[in-house]
């Protein structure tokens, strides 16, 4: 258990880091976040994929994880449309309770703790998810304004194709199913630059934490959290009842249904012109209470 404890407070150190060196201005949110995000996107997630992936076999059953990150989304929107009683609370919770920070968060954090077969499963799970927080949840809440605007197979589909990260996964699925492996020159420079990829996205969750939470909609972020955690507490005892399940893959898939919600939540919040100062409170607080409820998780599996 302290050996749990020890590595969670290290990575909580580096979002702390962030935060503390943004608050003294030696980085601003504004600024700083597209290059990180980009250097993440981009280059060091995939190079951290790549060498995760290598060599590793998996059943072939592993797909279906990916359509469970699919439907993950599709449950959100349900409890979306039932709680907001306006048609701007219910675009707003479609987005703001909805997707998964696997990347820049859950993939990072638990990959500190366990490796083989679990990386394997949180990859497919964000493959599958990636088409709903790439734009899929946002396609479905904007038609809300628009009941004639129906989102398309391209409209789904595109947060897929358009993904390097999604791409990366793919690829190095059909190395695996097909038992070939990468040139040992690129798993060695991949190895190099996707150990940075940890740091950089608890970094830069430190750059774009807000704390400055308003009290006057605080009802609303309960609500919002509330709607949130219990729905994932549901499905997560539900995954634990299935004896068919290896308990490495119960204990990853239930860590992954507490991951903070997307990133690309405030993003998707502007688009529809609806709260992004609330929208950026629900992501900071998410942050916050998925780095507990995932260090409790883990003292309880691993410990």
């Amino acid at each position: 258990m302290i050996d749990i404890l020890f590595k969670t407070l290290t990575l909580i150190l580096i979002i702390v880091l962030g935060y503390v060196l943004k608050e003294f201005g030696v980085f601003n949110k504004d600024r700083d976040f597209k290059t990180f995000s980009n250097l993440i996107f981009y280059v060091t997630l995939p190079a951290a994929i790549i060498t995760k992936f290598d060599g590793i076999e998996f059943p072939i059953t592993f797909l279906f994880i990916a359509l469970f990150g699919f439907v993950c989304n599709w449950m959100y929107l349900f409890v979306a449309k039932t709680i907001g009683k306006t048609t701007d609370e219910q675009q707003f919770s479609m987005i703001n309770i909805n997707g998964y920070n696997i990347g820049n968060f859950a993939l990072p954090f638990i990959s500190y703790f366990l490796e083989g077969l679990p990386i394997i499963a949180i990859s497919m799970f964000d493959a599958g998810s990636s088409a709903m927080t790439g734009g899929g949840n946002y396609a479905v809440a904007k038609t809300l304004s628009n009941p004639n605007d129906k989102p398309t197979v391209r409209d789904l589909l595109k947060p897929v194709y358009s993904s390097p990260i999604v791409m990366v996964y793919f690829f190095m699925l059909i190395l695996s199913l097909l038992k070939l492996r990468l040139p040992s020159l690129i798993i060695e420079t991949a190895g190099v630059v996707g150990s940075a990829n940890t740091f950089l996205s608890l970094f830069m969750i430190g750059v774009i934490l807000e704390l400055d939470f308003d009290l006057s909609t605080s009802k609303r972020l309960m609500k919002y959290i509330f709607a949130r955690y219990i729905p994932a507490a549901i499905v997560a005892v539900i995954i634990n009842l299935f004896d068919f399940i290896p308990q490495e893959i119960e204990y990853t898939l239930t860590l992954i249904l507490f991951a903070p919600i997307s990133g690309n939540a405030p993003i998707f919040t502007d688009m529809l012109d609806s709260d992004l100062k609330l929208a950026g409170q629900m992501n900071s607080i998410s942050i916050i209470i998925s780095t507990i409820i995932l260090t409790i998780l883990l003292i309880f599996m691993l410990g």
